[in-house]
C-alpha cells in the first residue's frame, strides 16, 4: 500500500494482484491493462516516488505450488494512476524489510520483529495518516530479528509503520 501524492489517493495491490484505490472515502477496484503476474506472493513492498510521480511495487517472497523452496522476485512495477508498467532500475534495491511476529498486548501495545538484509541499516517510521512519516527508531539488521514495542500505541487511535533503507 502506498499514498499516491500526485493523485491524492491510496493505492493497494492485493496478494492476488488486484489494484484498488481509496479516494474521497471510497475504495474503487481498478482494471488496468497490465498488472504484475499472479503467484503466491507475500511480504512485497510498495512506495511512492515523488520525482517520477508513480507508486513502485517491488520484491516479496513467492510460495510455489506444490510447496518447494521460496523464490524472491526482483521485478519492479510502477503504477501511474491508470496502469502498471515494468520498470528496470539502474540499481536493484536491497531486500525489502518485513515485519514478523506482529502482536498486540492486553494493554494494546503494538509489537513486531523486523527482518531484512543482514547488516542493512533501516529507519522504522510511524504515521497516523500515510502522508506524514516520522522516524521512530533506527536499526541494523542482524541474524536474529529484534523485537520492537510501541509503548505509545495506547495514546493513538491508529498508527502505521514502515521500514525504509536510508
Amino acid at each position: 500500500m502506498a499514498y499516491d501524492q500526485a493523485r491524492g489517493e491510496m493505492v493497494v495491490l492485493t496478494t492476488d494482484m488486484a489494484t484498488w484505490t481509496l479516494k474521497n472515502n471510497g475504495w474503487v477496484r481498478q482494471i488496468p491493462a497490465h498488472s504484475p503476474a499472479y503467484h503466491e506472493l507475500a511480504f512485497f513492498s510498495m512506495d511512492y516516488d515523488p520525482q517520477r510521480q508513480v507508486c513502485a511495487f517491488f520484491g516479496g517472497e513467492s510460495y510455489p505450488q506444490p510447496p518447494g523452496p521460496l523464490s524472491y522476485p526482483d521485478a519492479t512495477w510502477e503504477w501511474n494512476g491508470t496502469d502498471w508498467q515494468v520498470f528496470t532500475p539502474g540499481i536493484v534495491p536491497p531486500f525489502a524489510p518485513k515485519f514478523v511476529n506482529v502482536t498486540f498486548s492486553a494493554t494494546n501495545q503494538f509489537g513486531c520483529s523486523p527482518q531484512g538484509a543482514s547488516s542493512q541499516s533501516y529507519r522504522v517510521q510511524i504515521s497516523t495518516d500515510f502522508k506524514s512519516w516520522t522516524d521512530w527508531t533506527n536499526l541494523v539488521m542482524g541474524d536474529v530479528a529484534l523485537p520492537l514495542v510501541d509503548g505509545d500505541a495506547t495514546n493513538n487511535s491508529h498508527r502505521f509503520f514502515r521500514a525504509v533503507a536510508p
